[in-house]
């Protein structure tokens, strides 16, 4: 089987994977701020993407069916990629308002909402019909730019607990009451099967001892 790993010098890690729907292609995101694309049938990459400035911590497909994929790095940005167009070039649009790097990245599957987590100590909702300005994008690199914490070992500063949005940022809703500390936890929402078809609910685990849990009665979603 051959490897996703480049040909190049240095450590190389690979952060998430995701088969696509009909499960002959696998969707990575990595550490040199790349996505790849491999192909089982060819047993190669068939497409590797320069998508962030830093860090790919997580990715995704839009649905099971589509052709849209989400990135979300340490840059503190949510990239969308379509395949069908030239995805090497640019992405069809960015999600912009954290205030630090982006731990996972969740599609509802419908090709509409999507949640990401941050280290910033939030998980933001959004709509793939509502991209961020180049206002909000720039907003988001210099908080970014100025945080020197580790998660991994140090508690998150104060600048990070500020409530009011960033300008630009065009999220829906931001939820807190969970933290980021330690590991790069994940966000889901919550499974058709055990609430109903509108799949409405967020979960957020903090550390690795509980689950904080979001109940749907604080969003409505438009059909």
């Amino acid at each position: 089987m051959a490897s996703i790993r480049p040909d190049c010098d240095g450590n190389f890690g690979v952060f998430a994977v995701k088969f696509s729907g009909d499960g002959r292609n696998v969707l990575a995101s990595a550490n040199d701020g790349c996505l790849y694309i491999y192909s089982r049938d060819r047993n190669e990459v068939i497409l590797k993407i320069q998508a962030h400035e830093d860090d790919v911590n997580s990715t995704c497909y839009s649905s099971m069916a589509s052709q849209v994929v989400f990135s979300a790095g340490d840059d503190g940005q949510c990239k969308v990629w379509d395949l069908r167009c030239n995805p090497r070039s640019c992405p069809v649009g960015v999600f912009a308002g954290h205030r630090d790097g982006i731990s996972h990245v969740e599609s509802k599957g419908d090709d509409r909402y999507l949640i990401t987590n941050s280290k910033d100590q939030t998980i933001k909702l959004w709509d793939l019909r509502q991209f961020s300005s180049c206002t909000g994008i720039e907003r988001t690199r210099s908080s970014v730019s100025q945080q020197y914490w580790d998660y991994r070992w140090q508690d998150a500063p104060r600048n990070l607990k500020k409530t009011d949005k960033l300008r630009g940022d065009s999220s829906i809703t931001t939820y807190r009451g969970h933290r980021v500390l330690q590991t790069a936890i994940r966000c889901r929402f919550s499974p058709t099967e055990t609430t109903g078809n509108v799949r409405n609910c967020l979960l957020g685990i903090r550390g690795s001892r509980s689950v904080t849990f979001f109940p749907s009665a604080t969003f409505t979603l438009a059909r």
